[in-house]
């Protein structure tokens, strides 16, 4: 598989095969769990949505225990 990075590295497409893209872009090598959203620091994949969603989702916990503890 390919991954298309945009200019700060986050991947705006994956392909099996290259196409012309504009020069601010650069096809790389992935494996098939990459997907649009990812990162790239240079050397792997990164799957910023999911560390996203989890420090979403601590936060949403965090803030229902104190309403919780507040309103007992």
């Amino acid at each position: 598989m390919r991954a298309l990075l945009d200019s700060e590295n986050k991947v705006i497409d994956v392909q099996e095969n290259d196409f012309p893209v504009h020069s601010s872009c650069t096809w790389m090598d992935c494996d098939d769990t990459v997907k649009i959203g990812f990162e790239y620091d240079g050397t792997n994949f990164i799957d910023t949505l999911s560390l996203l969603n989890k420090l979403q989702q601590k936060k949403l916990e965090k803030h229902l225990k104190q309403q919780v503890i507040k309103n007992y």
